[in-house]
C-alpha cells in the first residue's frame, strides 16, 4: 500500500485481519522490523507522541482521522464506510475477507472454510438483520460497465443479473463519504424465501428494449453521500417483474448506484450511460409506494 506522497508503507496496512488491530486497541505502539518502537499512539489522549501520526495512518489507510484519534469511535461509521477501509485490503483465503469484518461489525458468525466468497454475501445478510443502516445497499462494481448492454435487454435469457448484496469489499471503496439519513421512515425490511421484502417510493422510467414484462424503477435509499460539503440522496436502479396486487420481483440493475439526489429533491446521474437522458428528474411529490422481493445474490 502507498500513501499520495508515493512511499510505500509496511505489510500491515494492506492485509485484512490488521485491520481491526489498528482500530480496537486503545493505544497503539508501532516498531519497525527490528521491533525497535518509533511511535506510540494513545487514543483519546490530548498529548499523542507524534502528533502527525494520525495523520500519517489516515494517509496509508484512508479512514479519517476521526475515526482513528477516537477510541471506539469508529463504531460510530456508516456500514458502507467501514466496508470501504477493507476494500483495498486482502487476505490469502478469500472466506477471511468476510470473517477478519467479524468484529468491526460486531456480528457472531461460524467460518465455514471452503464457501468462498459466499462468506461475504452471508455477513451481509447477518448485518441486515441488525442493522437499518441502508448504506450497505449503496455500492458500485465495474460489472456495471460490462454488463449494461446486455442487462437493458430484457429478452436476453442467461445474462448477467447481479443481487442486491455486494460480491467483495472492493466493491464499497467509493463508499468512503456514505452515511445514513435521519429520520429512516422506512417500513423494517426483512429476508424472506423470495428475497429481501422491501417496500419503497419509486419512479418508473423506460429504457430501450425492455418489454412489458419488466420495468425499471429508481428506488431511494436513506442514505447520503457527501460530494462537495453537500449531502446527496443516494438511489439505487431495480429491474422488476410486475406480480400480482402491486408486488414486484426486482434484480439490482447493472448500473449500481448510478444517481443522486440533491438538496431540492432533484435526481442526478451521476455517470454517463444509457440512461443519460434521465440526467434530471424532479422527485417532489412522484413516486408511489411499492412493494418488492429483491434478489440478494
Amino acid at each position: 500500500m502507498t500513501r499520495r506522497g508515493g512511499d510505500t508503507a509496511s505489510e500491515w496496512f494492506s492485509r485484512g485481519w490488521t485491520l481491526q488491530e489498528l482500530l480496537a486497541p486503545r493505544d497503539l505502539l508501532f516498531c519497525d522490523a527490528t521491533w525497535k518502537p518509533i511511535a506510540l499512539l494513545r487514543k483519546d489522549s490530548a498529548e499523542q507522541t507524534d502528533n502527525g501520526l494520525v495523520a500519517l495512518l489516515s494517509e496509508f489507510t484512508g479512514i479519517p482521522e476521526r475515526f482513528l484519534a477516537s477510541n471506539n469511535r469508529f463504531t460510530e461509521a456508516s456500514i458502507a464506510q467501514k466496508m470501504s477501509w477493507m476494500a483495498e485490503r486482502s487476505t490469502t483465503r478469500v472466506e477471511d475477507m468476510a470473517y477478519c469484518l467479524l468484529g468491526l461489525f460486531g456480528i457472531d458468525m461460524p467460518p465455514l472454510y471452503g464457501e468462498g466468497k459466499r462468506a461475504f454475501i452471508r455477513l451481509q445478510k447477518e448485518i441486515i438483520q441488525r442493522s437499518d443502516d441502508e448504506s450497505i445497499f449503496a455500492w458500485r462494481n465495474d460489472w456495471a460497465h460490462v454488463y449494461r448492454d446486455h442487462y437493458y435487454d430484457g429478452r436476453r435469457e442467461g445474462c448477467f443479473r447481479p443481487g442486491l448484496l455486494a460480491t467483495e469489499p472492493k466493491d464499497f471503496r467509493e463508499c468512503g463519504n456514505i452515511a445514513p439519513v435521519e429520520p429512516n421512515l422506512r417500513p423494517p425490511y426483512r429476508i424472506t424465501n423470495r428475497g429481501l421484502e422491501f417496500s419503497s417510493r419509486t419512479i418508473f422510467i423506460h429504457l430501450d428494449g425492455e418489454t412489458d414484462r419488466w420495468q425499471t424503477c429508481l428506488v431511494r435509499l436513506a442514505c447520503a453521500e457527501t460530494i462537495g460539503g453537500v449531502a446527496n440522496q443516494c438511489l439505487i436502479a431495480l429491474r422488476c417483474a410486475q406480480e400480482t396486487h402491486g408486488v414486484s420481483a426486482g434484480r439490482l440493475l447493472a448500473v449500481g448506484r448510478e444517481y443522486v439526489c440533491d438538496t431540492r429533491g432533484r435526481l442526478h446521474n451521476t455517470h454517463h450511460d444509457a440512461m443519460h437522458r434521465h440526467g434530471l428528474l424532479d422527485m417532489e411529490g412522484t413516486g408511489e409506494q411499492q412493494l418488492f422481493y429483491i434478489k440478494l445474490s
